[in-house]
């Protein structure tokens, strides 16, 4: 069988009549020339032992453009928290503006209905310029923001002079107060929780 040859492909594509391409077909077909053009070949690959070679060759081959980080022409560059908790405890007090939020179905049940609980997505924006994303399911945050978005209709631009607030208590683990909140004066195992509001 007859290697295949990815430069027939471009001599192919070029050979049609470009009256007939719309502006984003020309694009793409530029694109493949493009990457048919530079493609490395199997003696390329097998040079490229380090990273320190291939940052060399890429740059060899393409100049300052040849690599681009993940992180800067990805996504939204935004924050996402690997600790929503320790995130949300960062902003008691602390203004910020919610930039914009959105509801998801969750897969926590809540201890006491049964129920599933969806969770809040907030894009958030902090004084000193920090972008994050951070979630929230609980009876605090997410509840403000359905509250909110159900009676208003808007899902963007709020501001948050005070910050979060934070409730701190003890949750039952034995099967008669599993997932209440106990009494100070319980003498029972418990495990700590906490909740976060918007601060009003």
């Amino acid at each position: 069988m007859a290697k295949h040859d990815s430069t027939t492909d471009v001599q192919e594509v070029t050979s049609t009549d470009v009256q007939s391409l719309d502006p984003a077909a020309m694009a793409e077909m530029e694109r493949f020339k493009a990457a048919a053009m530079h493609r490395p070949d199997d003696e390329d690959m097998r040079g490229i032992q380090t990273a320190a070679d291939a940052r060399a060759d890429l740059f060899a081959r393409f100049g300052e453009s040849g690599l681009v980080w993940a992180d800067e022409v990805l996504g939204t560059g935004w924050e996402r928290v690997k600790d929503d908790k320790t995130a949300k405890a960062q902003l008691v007090e602390k203004p910020f503006i919610i930039y914009y939020w959105a509801f998801s179905p969750g897969d926590f049940r809540d201890p006491l209905t049964g129920k599933l609980r969806d969770f809040v997505t907030m894009w958030i924006v902090t004084e000193d310029d920090r972008r994050y994303i951070i979630t929230d399911g609980s009876t605090g945050v997410c509840e403000d923001l359905d509250k909110y978005t159900k009676r208003t209709g808007r899902q963007h631009g709020l501001g948050v002079r005070r910050g979060f607030r934070r409730s701190d208590y003890k949750l039952g683990v034995m099967d008669d107060v599993k997932g209440k909140v106990v009494p100070r004066d319980y003498e029972g195992p418990t495990e700590p929780a906490t909740t976060f509001y918007i601060d009003v």
